[in-house]
């Protein structure tokens, strides 16, 4: 198949599916191997905040790696040092092997051209240098390990104290790097004492830049009119395979370009936590629903950590779905694995629509549970 080929939508599914190891086809690791193995492959893998189910990029990583928990992700980044956070599509974890091509981009908060950047250094940049030689004489450190000198309440993001605004530059320029997280709190320590012996630190020219951002499109996020050849032969080849049930996260690399989903999968797809209440139509954090090669709906889940409870407040079968008597068993299934996922011991549907499936999914829910 040459670059000029078309694809049908069939194939083009099945090529992104591949590509962001949701096929099943290919060998996966387990443990923080795993970790560093699905990441080196996707190119990053998101970080979010939200916390209604368990947060993205544990999430994101659960669809794939085999048995995963998140002390796995936590021995990658702290132990193996085989990943490290930046910025990559938004705050990411990246493969440390791809320290070399993020260097342009902390080399540039140097010297900055953006307005509300060299603000902040008006505003904070006398604090970079205390901070630092604190986290050089002391070891890693918090946000919270550091005085607020004006004793105020901290109000949002934009209304950090100074030492937060500090470590945050500091660490956008690649003088710290997050040495790990407790919890979901960063630790900040010195570049140098993160980095890997060896580690490559060269900064990139434009063309070898250039060249790696492209085939980091193509290769593992499948671009949109472009994919390598070796990857397309290997497709062509595929046979048709049982199909599984993935629930997946909205900060999943499959789901992250909305405009791509819908191309692909001819899925439309909002994450309605930025929309009003009154406004939403399928709920506050809402998952599609991953069947095989298809996207056969959505649900909105909440893990309610203090009574163990995983709700399901919402679920949703695309009325154009056919296959749903193979989709049911196998949707009980993967409910069941999200809900321990998410440390739960019961699973609740509130609203299922249509209402018809309502009983053979209780009872694939009932199976699910207990398997």
């Amino acid at each position: 198949m040459t670059m000029t080929d078309s694809l049908s939508q069939k194939t083009a599914r099945r090529l992104a599916l591949h590509a962001q190891l949701l096929d099943g086809r290919t060998i996966l690791l387990r443990g923080k191997e795993g970790v560093a193995q699905v990441i080196e492959h996707l190119g990053y893998v998101q970080i979010d905040t939200i916390s209604v189910i368990e947060r993205a990029h544990h999430h994101t990583l659960w669809a794939r790696v085999p048995g995963y928990k998140p002390e796995y992700l936590h021995k990658a980044q702290a132990i193996e040092r085989t990943i490290f956070e930046y910025w990559g599509h938004a705050a990411s974890y990246l493969p440390m092997s791809d320290y070399r091509f993020y260097i342009p981009t902390m080399l540039s908060f140097h010297n900055p051209t953006d307005a509300w950047y060299r603000g902040w250094g008006e505003k904070y940049g006398s604090y970079l240098d205390p901070v630092l030689k604190r986290i050089r004489a002391e070891g890693p450190k918090a946000a919270r390990d550091f005085a607020n000198p004006s004793q105020r309440t901290n109000g949002p993001w934009w209304d950090w104290k100074p030492a937060k605004a500090a470590l945050e530059m500091l660490f956008w320029r690649g003088e710290l790097m997050i040495s790990e997280r407790r919890g979901f709190e960063r630790i900040y320590d010195l570049t140098e004492r993160v980095l890997p012996t060896g580690t490559d630190v060269r900064p990139p020219s434009p063309d070898e830049l250039g060249r790696f951002m492209v085939r980091l499109g193509v290769e593992a996020h499948d671009g949109v009119f472009y994919a390598l050849p070796k990857v397309l032969e290997t497709v062509s080849r595929f046979r048709a395979t049982a199909p599984r049930v993935c629930l997946l996260n909205p900060f999943d690399n499959l789901v992250i370009s909305r405009s791509r989903l819908k191309q692909r999968f001819d899925f439309d797809y909002t994450l309605e936590c930025y929309v009003p209440r009154n406004k939403r139509l399928h709920g506050y954090f809402v998952l599609p629903i991953l069947f095989g090669e298809r996207i056969a709906g959505r649900l909105d889940p909440k893990a309610d950590r203090k009574t163990k409870t995983f709700c399901v407040r919402q679920l949703g079968i695309d009325p154009e779905f056919q296959d749903v008597d193979g989709l049911i068993p196998e949707l009980g299934r993967a409910l069941g694995q999200l809900a321990r996922f998410n440390s739960c011991q019961t699973l609740l549907l509130e609203n299922i629509r249509p209402k018809k499936l309502s009983a053979p999914l209780k009872k694939a829910l009932a199976l699910g549970m207990s398997g």
